[in-house]
């Protein structure tokens, strides 16, 4: 962003109050909103490696609040601006970036307000947005918040478990000749569709890359949002390398080296280019799958990206269960989640959006493939390009997926249980063998109830209720009870009956699931 666009910036400020107590005298280097002469100093803006000190006039129109820019000068050295913590190597700047459809975020922490030299002591967040193509229409302010809030009532205020349309979302991606050409955009119209549908969630990163590949622009933004190195410094990453010793999915970083679950958290993977990541599922899919690897790669992203839609709703917890982590001290606050849920709705969801969309899919159009026949699940030369390799929900409609489940618990003696990722019991603690298969435990759980318990109704209470508690409230019956029901049902019968009919559903999510009803009623409360 050149120094002259900023001069046209508005912003429009909704709530802040002239009646405040009095408490102390600013110190000189702050960054301040003065009522007295409703202006803003904002000593640090950082943006495109570059530094600014950046004024503002506060203008008040028939009740609405805007801001403008009335200075940008470019700052030669940070010496007068204190540090963000005594722990880090950096300095404590307001942060600018823009994400996937040119949006400008602009982060303004720890806002003082003042009023001439007295400090009111009621810092505010400020996160607002612009268009990058269309900036003299200004910045539209997202939410302000104060910056003492707990990190639960952080997240409501800054609305980051609520659906929108227009989320902060950052797909970046290497230049390189080893990230085939069309992955970009067979990336973003699925996630274009899931935005539509409801499940569009702020402050989502994914960074997909060649260490030999330029990484330039996508260096810039994760600098921009304030990724850290992993070692011992914490200092701005300056190279992909020091990515890359941070790849996985869907852990997401905090910015400027915050501790994660608190205010300033982004959501996502780090993630080598498909087409070349050396872990082991990837090269097992490479070279089993054949022509089919990219319905594999595109299962594997909304499998990421839905972890991001249900980490929303547990607000600051962690979205597991103690026993996962091993973490039963201070900030080891769970929402008991176990991993059938966790993964199994996020293996569901994949399977049933993909079965849904798939001649819409640019990969499919491009190549005219064909989906598998429901229950006529094989491997032969000429099958279905989807069912080369794997058991795959595409090719059959999770037929084969069912029968082997079944065959797995029928040889297993009968019985299985829903625990832990180490299968220790949710309510007393004990391991058990053996464990039920998450995804079709899921399965089982919408066929019991509904998708809409599965994906909406469950995650909207278990931050308040806690997920165990929330599962009996939607369900009927605790997790333990569950079990014994789905051990019942996935017995019963050969191995080679088909599910019963409905198990497995043909209608559209669209029809199955209401996601847009988080915004009128959200989770959290």
């Amino acid at each position: 962003m050149r120094i002259a666009n900023l001069y046209s910036l508005l912003i429009p400020i909704v709530f802040f109050s002239s009646t405040l107590i009095a408490q102390r005298v600013i110190p000189g280097e702050t960054r301040y909103l003065d009522l007295a002469t409703n202006s803003i100093n904002d000593r640090c803006l950082s943006y495109g490696g570059n530094d600014y000190q950046v004024g503002f006039e506060l203008q008040n129109t028939l009740g609405v609040f805007s801001l403008y820019v009335t200075s940008a000068t470019q700052l030669n050295s940070l010496d007068t601006i204190p540090p963000l913590s005594s722990n880090y190597n950096f300095k404590d700047c307001s942060l600018l970036s823009v994400d996937w459809q040119n949006k400008v975020y602009y982060n303004i922490y720890d806002l003082t307000i003042v009023e001439g030299a007295i400090d009111k002591q009621t810092p505010y967040d400020i996160r607002a947005t612009a268009d990058l193509t269309n900036l003299s229409q200004g910045f539209e302010v997202l939410s302000a918040c104060p910056s003492s809030s707990s990190n639960a009532e952080y997240r409501r205020c800054m609305k980051l478990n609520i659906p929108n349309l227009n989320p902060e979302h950052y797909l970046l991606f290497s230049d390189s000749s080893a990230i085939p050409s069309d992955l970009y955009e067979d990336y973003r119209q699925i996630l274009d569709w899931l935005i539509e549908m409801g499940l569009g969630y702020d402050r989502f990163v994914h960074i997909t890359y060649e260490l030999e590949g330029d990484n330039k622009k996508a260096l810039g933004t994760l600098k921009e949002l304030g990724l850290v190195t992993k070692n011992i410094k914490r200092e701005p990453v300056n190279n992909i390398d020091e990515v890359h010793d941070q790849r996985g999915c869907l852990h997401g970083f905090a910015s400027y080296g915050e501790v994660l679950h608190g205010k300033k958290n982004y959501s996502g993977c780090i993630q080598p280019n498909p087409y070349t990541n050396p872990s082991s599922m990837f090269v097992d899919w490479r070279a089993t799958a054949g022509a089919g690897f990219r319905y594999h790669v595109a299962h594997s992203w909304l499998h990421e990206y839905f972890h991001h839609t249900q980490t929303v709703h547990a607000l600051e917890k962690e979205m597991s269960t103690k026993a996962d982590s091993g973490c039963t001290g201070f900030g080891c606050d769970h929402v008991e989640a176990p991993p059938f849920w966790v993964e199994g709705a996020a293996i569901v969801f994949p399977d049933m959006f993909l079965w849904e969309k798939f001649y819409q899919l640019n990969h499919t159009k491009r190549n005219g493939f064909k989906r598998g026949s429901k229950g006529a699940w094989h491997r032969q030369a000429d099958s279905p390009v989807v069912c080369q390799g794997h058991t795959f929900y595409l090719c059959d409609q999770g037929f084969a997926l069912f029968s082997g489940e079944r065959k797995r618990i029928q040889d297993a003696g009968g019985k299985c249980y829903l625990g832990a990722r180490d299968s220790t019991g949710i309510f007393d603690g004990v391991k058990r063998e053996t464990q039920c298969g998450w995804a079709m435990a899921a399965y089982y759980l919408a066929y019991y109830t509904s998708h809409q318990v599965l994906f909406v109704d469950i995650p909207r209470d278990m931050w308040a209720m806690g997920f165990p508690a929330a599962f009996e409230k939607h369900v009927g019956m605790d997790i333990d009870q569950f079990a014994e029901n789905y051990s019942s049902f996935i017995t019963a019968g050969s191995a080679n009956d088909p599910p019963p009919v409905g198990f497995f559903s043909e209608k559209p999510l669209s029809e199955l699931v209401d996601f847009w009803s988080l915004k009128e009623n959200p989770s959290g409360y």
